[in-house]
């Protein structure tokens, strides 16, 4: 279990890595990574969260049973119905918010203390916000949605490396 949540995690934080270091920037969500590829290449994002989804599929399921099977399909969901199609992005952002919803649900349900990483983000923007000359709060205006949905991705990812070792 621990190998494959592993190899999910190494799987986002690498093509996640590169699509930053490519444009320089965060991007507006990890959905929107899709535009930074070739157009003859927008598979690959899809291609992509599906293998991440189905890396974490037996570990989510068989903590969470029921609900982390609903998450899944969420989330795949996501993979599925790529923003580049104007006919498919509200089930996009559907699928998306409640994939993010039901993941911390189920962190919840596995490792209530991992939540805590919501406090420490919280903790770590306050702070951006707060400094004198505003240059890191610039860095992340408008990123929101990345952060929110990387720090949900670290927190499932540490309550079920929790609950498995």
């Amino acid at each position: 279990m621990v190998t494959m949540l592993t190899l999910s995690f190494l799987l986002v934080v690498s093509f996640v890595g590169v699509a930053i270091w490519r444009a320089k920037s965060l991007p507006e969500s990890i959905s929107a990574l899709v535009y930074d590829l070739p157009k003859n290449r927008l598979w690959v994002w899809s291609a992509w969260l599906v293998m991440v989804s189905a890396l974490l599929f037996v570990p989510l399921t068989d903590a969470c049973g029921g609900l982390g099977w609903v998450t899944e399909v969420c989330l795949m969901g996501a993979a599925l119905t790529p923003l580049v199609k104007s006919d498919t992005r509200k089930w996009h952002y559907c699928f998306g918010i409640a994939a993010g919803v039901l993941s911390q649900v189920c962190v919840a349900v596995t490792c209530i203390d991992c939540l805590s990483v919501w406090m420490a983000f919280v903790f770590v923007m306050l702070s951006v916000y707060v400094q004198p000359d505003g240059k890191l709060a610039k860095a992340v205006e408008q990123k929101g949605a990345f952060v929110a949905e990387f720090v949900a991705t670290v927190g499932v990812d540490l309550s079920l490396i929790i609950l498995y070792n």
